[in-house]
């Protein structure tokens, strides 16, 4: 059994593309760096969803969810949001334009829950990001390399045989990757959460 995870896993790392994983890397990170100019100029038709979904997870996190619903509604949100960009591959512009949007979200987000400075950098080190940041831009880069057949032959059975090519990453290196993400961020929000509520608690009886 080990030799076959080892043959599958050898296989995957075969169909990535370095240079289309730097490259989203890119646009993600001027996506990110967007984020401040948005917001310092108020352009709420690129700020609005960000905020929504921030104002949400708030009030989410606020009602002491279980571990596991946490753990569940983050692995959630997190696959559907990079299956989304890996299907948009079928077109020729979107993967680009739903790189950078996800980069201008989590830059919000980020601004908004830690400010900008120090907290960029912290982003990109922390434990979450170490696992979710990589698993996006794999499968961002599957995204784009599907968009980049379809703009050289322009036959959607040539893009199709792509993405079916691709599978195997997206379930065996990138969904796993964004499981470990979730869990150690669920486990993470619980933990520090739960103490910055008795930290209150015992400031509001002295």
């Amino acid at each position: 059994m080990a030799q076959g995870y080892f043959a599958t896993y050898k296989q995957i790392f075969h169909l990535l593309n370095w240079d289309l994983i730097g490259f989203s890397a890119i646009l993600f990170v001027v996506g990110v760096l967007l984020a401040p100019i948005a917001l310092e100029r108020n352009l709420r038709w690129l700020t609005a969803y960000p905020e929504w979904v921030f104002n949400k997870i708030q009030a989410f996190v606020e009602k002491k969810p279980h571990g596991a619903l946490l753990f569940l509604i983050i692995f959630g949100l997190n696959s559907f949001s990079v299956f989304v960009v890996y299907v948009s591959g079928f077109t020729l512009v979107l993967p680009y334009v739903f790189i950078i949007w996800s980069g201008l979200n989590a830059g919000v987000l980020l601004y908004k829950e830690m400010g900008g400075g120090v907290a960029l950098l912290l982003f990109f080190l922390n434990p979450v990001a170490i696992f979710e940041l990589p698993a996006n831009w794999i499968a961002y880069s599957l995204g784009i390399e599907m968009s980049l057949f379809y703009f050289k032959t322009h036959l959607f059975s040539t893009v199709t045989s792509i993405f079916k090519q691709n599978e195997i990453v997206f379930l065996w290196l990138v969904l796993p990757l964004l499981f470990i993400g979730a869990l150690i961020e669920a486990s993470l929000i619980n933990k520090f959460g739960t103490e910055e509520d008795d930290l209150d608690g015992k400031n509001k009886e002295e």
